[in-house]
């Protein structure tokens, strides 16, 4: 992040803090406190977690940066009782792509990236990792035509197939990002992370993996996952060493309601991204017929046309683990972020074509604060 914005962003995410501290006292005790359609917004909430079996969630609704609704619902920890809070921290999958995207289009500006060139021109390694994928047959459709496959591709979900031409949204080659980052960029993707996000938007509360070394108190308060066994019940993932041990451009960061709302003040005050690159980030691909496709360059954009309010957003998913959505209505200057403690909010929904409104959390969202329907 440039010197120049620093003093603007740290004034922006302490009073971001103040606010949603103060809002977070006064909600905690009494519901008395809401107005009858926050009341009726929280009671969707909570009956949409319990009809699909999230012990424990949290959520934040802000409206030109300041928090008009936040609340922590059920447990994050079944046995110990933690209930959820807005500084619990969850792994949050996927959200760590628009993360990724920040760190891209700052490479992009910089000229040390050209989203057009082969992906092999950064990664010297990507060749042989193609191959592997390709032999393997994982993910499908996959050609592997190392010397055409472009960087923008794996930031669009468009590299499989003729490469360009198809959506497939797709983690595992979009984590092939962070090595393109770590050849471009003098600090590497972890580093870049660290030191031009977290750092400036005093996002104490999010940790680069269960193995960041730097915030292992961030890891000890994480909220424990939890799937549905064969007789419905709620238990544990029964892995191990769960799969969020790394960050890549796909998934691994660690994260709070807290934090990403100051990361998402951040974004729309151009902190993060200068207007020229958000722009381009939220703009939906095409195909070489004209078709759009339902995501820009590290996140999904939905509407923005036919009286369809612009939905730029992103969900995150664990299997069997946990689950988030980031979801803004730019031009009404909202943002809705929820985090859980397993895998349903996200897979119940079946997200990963790119339509938001399969979430019954994003329509109870939109029912509340835009009565009128007018965002669809």
């Amino acid at each position: 992040m440039r010197r120049r914005d620093l003093l603007g962003v740290a004034a922006t995410t302490a009073a971001l803090s103040v606010s949603a501290a103060s809002f977070a006292q006064r909600q905690a005790g009494t519901k008395e406190a809401m107005n009858p359609d926050l009341e009726r917004f929280d009671q969707r909430l909570d009956l949409i977690r319990q009809s699909v079996n999230i012990p424990g969630m949290s959520v934040g609704v802000f409206r030109e940066q300041s928090p008009i609704y936040a609340r922590g619902f059920g447990v994050v920890d079944i046995v110990r009782g933690t209930e959820a809070q807005l500084d619990t921290p969850y792994p949050i999958a996927s959200l760590t792509k628009p993360f990724a995207s920040a760190v891209i289009m700052r490479l992009v500006e910089d000229g040390k990236l050209d989203l057009d060139q082969p992906m092999s021109a950064y990664d010297p390694d990507y060749t042989r990792w193609c191959a592997e994928l390709k032999q393997r047959g994982v993910p499908k459709n996959f050609n592997c035509d190392g010397e055409r496959i472009t960087v923008r591709q794996h930031l669009t979900h468009t590299a499989q197939g003729k490469p360009g031409t198809v959506f497939s949204y797709n983690g595992l080659l979009f984590s092939r990002l962070s090595a393109v980052v770590d050849a471009v960029s003098e600090k590497g993707f972890v580093r870049s992370i660290e030191q031009d996000i977290l750092a400036p938007l005093g996002m104490s509360g999010t940790a680069l993996g269960t193995g960041d070394p730097n915030k292992p108190d961030v890891v000890g308060r994480m909220a424990r996952p939890y799937r549905l066994d064969r007789d419905w019940k709620l238990v544990e993932p029964n892995v191990a060493t769960p799969p969020f041990d790394q960050v890549s451009a796909a998934a691994g960061i660690i994260s709070t309601v807290n934090d990403l709302a100051k990361l998402d003040a951040a974004i729309d005050e151009d902190k993060v991204y200068s207007p020229p690159m958000k722009e381009a980030a939220w703009t939906p691909g095409t195909s070489p017929t004209g078709q759009k496709f339902p995501y820009g360059l590290g996140w999904f954009v939905f509407g923005g046309s036919n009286g369809i309010d612009r939905m730029i957003w992103h969900y995150g998913w664990y299997p069997d683990a946990f689950s988030s959505l980031w979801f803004k209505l730019p031009e009404r200057r909202l943002t809705f972020i929820l985090l859980a403690c397993t895998d349903r909010a996200s897979s119940v929904f079946w997200l990963g074509n790119g339509d938001p409104l399969r979430s019954a959390f994003v329509t109870a969202f939109l029912d509340t604060f835009l009565g009128d329907r007018s965002a669809r």
